[in-house]
């Protein structure tokens, strides 16, 4: 039996736990979008793959041409993923999350001392957010299926 109120029955439930992964996804996201790169560091990012590569020369990740791309697709995948896992509206999940892809290359661009923004990004961003909503979609679907 549900706890929820009577007026409720028509909104969907909010799975609590997947706010929490949603809210640690999208502070490390931030945190790795607008996290100021100098002269001797260009960014969070870049010195943890760096750092893998060193202790993985086979990796040979710093000289992947599309691993930056791969890393901003998965990241907003993961955060887009998160978010529509929570139980909120799919349509402002999905809106939210292109125009958070197209903002954030905005703001590294203008506002974010050593980083550029992007249009292959923003690209790549809004691929990632498109694969999470898919693979969720499928998720639930085969979910619905089996109850």
């Amino acid at each position: 039996m549900s706890m929820r109120p009577r007026h409720a029955k028509d909104t969907p439930e909010i799975n609590y736990w997947w706010v929490l992964v949603f809210a640690v996804t999208f502070t490390a996201l931030c945190w790795v979008l607008y996290t100021p790169a100098d002269g001797s560091a260009s960014g969070i990012l870049t010195a943890l793959l760096n750092r893998v590569s060193e202790l993985v020369p086979a990796l040979n990740l710093t000289d992947s041409a599309g691993l930056d791309k791969i890393v901003h697709s998965s990241a907003f995948a993961t955060v887009t993923a998160a978010a529509l896992l929570t139980g909120w509206r799919r349509d402002i999940v999905i809106g939210l999350s292109v125009i958070h892809a197209g903002l954030s290359e905005i703001i590294q661009a203008y506002f974010i001392r050593g980083r550029t923004g992007q249009a292959l990004d923003i690209v790549a961003d809004v691929a990632g957010i498109l694969i999470a909503w898919l693979i969720v979609a499928l998720l639930v679907k085969k979910e619905e299926t089996h109850e």
